[in-house]
């Protein structure tokens, strides 16, 4: 499980997403109950959640990689896709942006790496994954959900330009 990838962690804060989004959450899960897929693990009722701050309490991972989520006080497992930085457009901020708005994962020159950087080319974190190309989408999907603060957060580089030549004070 190396290459799955989470865009929250256990023990942080979300929102749910809004009811619109929720109810379309739900019709694409929408399958037939007598076969196993994702409908089968997430909760009925979405929607009636919607716009709800929530602790995640644990994570897990389905069939090709979904992430789910189990959020304190709520039911079954929650598709990724229901979540949002509980941050997110909560004021004119720039860092409760959304993180794709500065930030992009990309494969690194050699092809073994992820670098993330801001749009015009600066490097920020860079981290070695076995499937390259699925982790630059990975980086990618957590970057529309997550504001640029907490984004920096879970890649631990907080804002810190990255030197892969730092020079030692004498």
């Amino acid at each position: 499980m190396e290459n799955y990838h989470s865009a929250f962690l256990p023990g942080e804060y979300a929102r749910l997403q809004s009811r619109a989004l929720l109810e379309q959450l739900q019709q694409k899960y929408t399958g037939d109950p007598s076969q196993l897929g994702l409908h089968t693990v997430v909760p009925p009722n979405m929607a009636e959640f919607a716009d709800q701050r929530v602790r995640i309490t644990g994570r897990s991972y389905y069939h090709f990689g979904w992430v789910l989520y189990e959020l304190e006080g709520l039911p079954d497992f929650w598709p990724e896709a229901a979540l949002v930085d509980q941050q997110l457009f909560k004021s004119d901020d720039p860092d409760n942006q959304p993180a794709n708005l500065t930030y992009i994962g990309v494969k690194s020159d050699d092809g073994q790496f992820v670098d993330i950087c801001t749009r015009d080319g600066v490097r920020y974190c860079s981290f070695r994954r076995h499937d390259v190309e699925a982790s630059v989408e990975d980086v990618n999907r957590v970057a529309k959900l997550r504001t640029r603060s907490s984004f920096s957060s879970r890649y631990e580089f907080d804002g810190v330009e990255y030197d892969d030549n730092p020079k030692l004070e004498t």
